[in-house]
């Protein structure tokens, strides 16, 4: 399985014999989910050896909403493509909701390749009113 290097660095590495294909896939699946929670958390700038790591602080800008959600989901679907190798083809999407008015909700479309496999995965997502994002596959 193709672990991360965060996973590496934390000695988070699953030594498991995965007995299905279904076990080693939603050990990517989780893999994958933590490295995006860390780089959708992360500002940029925050990392010294890759300024670009990080998404763009949205709360200074002074757009209408539209536009700010589209230059959010731009931002993060080049993220995704510069820092998560494990997807290809991503494609971000707001999802309307005014139930939620402080929060932007979002889903997250992705190619995962691994094996001879290829799959579109999914990923729902909400930038909270503090400035945090949560996923969930």
């Amino acid at each position: 399985m193709a672990v991360s290097l965060f996973q590496r660095l934390e000695g988070d590495v699953l030594k498991n014999e995965f007995k299905s294909l279904d076990q080693h896939e939603a050990a990517l699946m989780d893999s994958i989910l933590a490295d995006l929670r860390i780089l959708l958390n992360s500002m940029a700038g925050c990392c010294e050896t890759r300024p670009d790591y990080g998404l763009t602080d949205f709360n200074a800008v002074n757009q209408s909403h539209k536009d700010t959600a589209a230059e959010l989901c731009r931002d993060i679907e080049q993220q995704i493509i510069k820092f998560e190798p494990r997807l290809s083809n991503p494609v971000v999407r707001t999802i309307e909701d005014p139930n939620r008015p402080l929060e932007f909700v979002f889903n997250v479309e992705a190619d995962l390749k691994y094996g001879t496999r290829q799959v579109r995965v999914r990923f729902d997502s909400v930038l909270d009113s503090s400035g945090k994002v949560r996923l969930t596959a």
